[in-house]
Order: structure tokens, then sequence, then C-alpha cells
């Protein structure tokens, strides 16, 4: 029955959606985020979904391949609060989802090749779980794990040197706030064992 749901979602989804999620107005479809994965021919999308208890997201995961050709690679299932795709790291070698409750929010960094691979509705084993109260904005990751957070605050709540992060990772292209405190961590820091 599962498997029979999970097609008429993606068939549903194909049907009314551009590779890019921009179905038109009239369209009662859910849109896509779709995120390129550097260097490969496919992107990672997702589509939220209220669950059954209208108080928290599902999110469906999709592999969309050059010829928008989409597969169905997971489900993740919220009990409460929002969750969503926050995108790749620089090259593509992790994939981090996002999950919220009462604002807070925890970043869970999976490799993309498990992601990609996964089977049924979703993926296990996250390499890392990002979780703190003051790391407020993911801004950037690179594949080497080193990541940057906005810190809740700013400059002017933040403890003595603690904005002393160097930002040399971020492009040019990456709009900084000038008020706001970037801290540099590395997800090694937050792995998770395996047998957690």
């Amino acid at each position: 029955m599962i498997q029979v749901i999970k097609i008429l979602i993606a068939i549903t989804l194909l049907a009314s959606t551009t590779v890019y999620g921009r179905p038109d107005a009239e369209s009662k479809s859910l849109p896509l985020s779709c995120f390129a994965v550097p260097s490969a021919h496919y992107s990672i999308c997702s589509a939220q979904t209220y669950a059954a208890n209208n108080i928290s997201t599902d999110l469906l995961l999709y592999q969309s391949d050059q010829y928008d050709n989409f597969r169905l690679i997971g489900v993740s299932r919220a009990d409460i609060g929002i969750q969503w795709l926050w995108g790749v790291s620089a090259s593509g070698k992790y994939t981090i989802l996002v999950s919220s409750e009462e604002g807070h929010s925890t970043y869970v960094v999976f490799l993309t090749r498990d992601v990609l691979n996964s089977q049924d509705e979703g993926f296990d084993h996250p390499v890392a779980v990002v979780s703190d109260y003051f790391l407020s904005d993911l801004i950037y990751l690179h594949d080497n794990g080193t990541a940057i957070f906005a810190r809740l605050g700013g400059k002017t709540d933040a403890p003595a040197d603690t904005c002393q992060s160097s930002t040399a990772y971020l492009s040019a292209n990456i709009d900084l706030d000038a008020d706001a405190c970037y801290v540099e961590v590395n997800i090694s820091d937050w792995s998770v064992s395996k047998a957690d």
C-alpha cells in the first residue's frame, strides 16, 4: 500500500511540475525545490507536505537526472515541526536536511552517495547532526567538513572572540550581513557513529 501511495505522489509531482518546481498557478501539486549536485548530471529535489497531524511536515526526496526523470529516494516523516532540504555541500559530497521545532534548527548531514543509494522510505546513518541553540543558520558547507554558521543574536550578543572565524571559504556571491556573527565549525565535531 505504501509503495502505491509513493507511486501516485511521484506521478502527481512529475505530471505537474518542472524540474525546479515552478508549477502553474492553477496547479494543486507540490512544488519541488531542487539542488544540482556539482560535477554530476543529477539534482536532489524535495517536496513538503503536511503530515496527518497538520502540525508538522513530511519531506519527500527525489533524484532528478539531466532528462528530468525523477526517482523517489526517501520520505522523512516529522512528529512535530517543519523540515526541509537545505541543499548540498560545495562539491556535492554532503546533503543537508534541516528540521526545526519552535524555531531552533537541527542540521542533519548525510553523504550524498548514501542519499542517492537509499531504498524504500528513507536513509539512515547521518555522518553528523549539528544541533546548537546559537548556530541559527547554515551559510556554507565545504566538502572537507568546514561549515560556516550565522550565530544567533549577531555580533552584539556574542561573547568576546566568538566572531573571529574565517569566512575565506565563502564566495563573493554569498551576501553577508555586516552585523551578523559568523562561526566556523567542523561537522566532525558533531559526528554520529553507526551505532548511535
